[in-house]
């Protein structure tokens, strides 16, 4: 019973984090579509598509841990290539999720 209820805590935190990621990196998609940077957006879109299938992959599968590895290292890589790609300002905006998925990781 102990184990069930850690997968649903770590399950509920990943979908917070997952829906506060999406929600802080839709808006950047619209403003880059926008502003004519239609690389930079997809690059967003990808970012949140990504968030999204991940999350969705740990709730059916059931696996929080696996799920929450993959989406740091997704997350992570998605940044890299918006601070390449944007500048050093957009780097800033991306350490948030750095820091997020650092705590949601629980260490093996």
């Amino acid at each position: 019973m102990i184990n069930q209820l850690n997968i649903k805590f770590q399950l509920s935190i990943l979908s917070v984090i997952g829906a506060i990621a999406v929600l802080g990196v839709l808006p950047f998609a619209a403003i880059r579509y926008l502003q004519g940077s239609t690389a930079v957006a997809a690059v967003n879109v990808a970012l949140v598509l990504g968030i999204i299938s991940l999350v969705i992959y740990a709730h059916r599968s059931k696996k929080p841990r696996a799920a929450s590895a993959i989406i740091a290292v997704f997350i992570n890589g998605g940044v890299v290539v918006m601070a390449a790609m944007n500048g050093v300002n957009s780097f800033f905006m991306g350490l948030s999720c750095f820091c997020s998925y650092f705590f949601s990781n629980k260490a093996y």
